[in-house]
């Protein structure tokens, strides 16, 4: 009888126990679920030359990038973590072929179309300072002109000296590993970065093309 009585006492406690345990799950999970967001962005563009250059002819460009981030804050976690996945996808023409510039007319325009891993990094923030480790696009922080990315030239682009020079650039529409520190906000902001020099291949020997240092 006594044993009957434990099992029943054993019986009572996870029958009370285990949906607070549950429940505990479940804010757990959500918590995990609240700190995480999707991005999805898409462009499009035709460019004509109707007179001039090499030849009269239209052509199009169309680009596609989605993704996930999980912030730390958010989740209920530690503070100022984030975690960025991007994938890109671009389907290109060839504008050139038909204006003859030597800089290029459109920003989305790449060598050939493709699909790749666009940014996989992790982000932490101490207070004034910022660091960021993983797969990167120097360009996103360096020699950025934020108000002129869409809809218009290349021009108001990277500049040449970078694109051109340096073919393993980490610029659109590649990313390289690499690590960078910003200190301030607002108005000021300090930044360094140390970037592989291959950002087309750049899990193949990342480095041993070099590496870029930005300021």
């Amino acid at each position: 009888m006594r044993c009957l009585y434990l099992w029943v006492i054993i019986a009572l406690f996870l029958m009370t126990t285990c949906p607070s345990a549950h429940a505990d799950e479940a804010v757990a999970t959500q918590s995990f679920w609240a700190g995480l967001s999707t991005k999805a962005k898409f462009q499009g563009e035709v460019v004509s030359n109707l007179v001039g250059g090499l030849a009269s002819g239209s052509v199009g460009n169309a680009l596609f990038i989605g993704g996930f981030s999980w912030d730390s804050e958010r989740a209920g976690e530690w503070h100022g973590g984030k975690v960025v996945i991007n994938f890109l996808a671009v389907d290109t023409g060839n504008p050139e072929a038909y204006v003859g510039d030597i800089q290029g007319v459109s920003n989305l325009t790449t060598v050939d179309s493709l699909m790749r891993l666009y940014r996989l990094y992790y982000r932490q923030r101490w207070g004034q300072v910022t660091e960021r480790l993983g797969l990167l696009n120097a360009n996103d922080y360096f020699d950025n002109a934020g108000v002129a990315c869409d809809l218009l030239n290349a021009s108001f682009g990277i500049v040449p000296v970078l694109s051109q020079n340096l073919q393993g650039m980490p610029t659109y529409p590649f990313s390289s590993l690499g690590s960078m520190v910003a200190l301030g906000g607002g108005d000021t902001t300090l930044q360094a970065g140390v970037f592989g020099a291959d950002a087309v291949h750049p899990w193949q020997q990342p480095f041993s093309q070099g590496v870029l240092m930005m300021l």
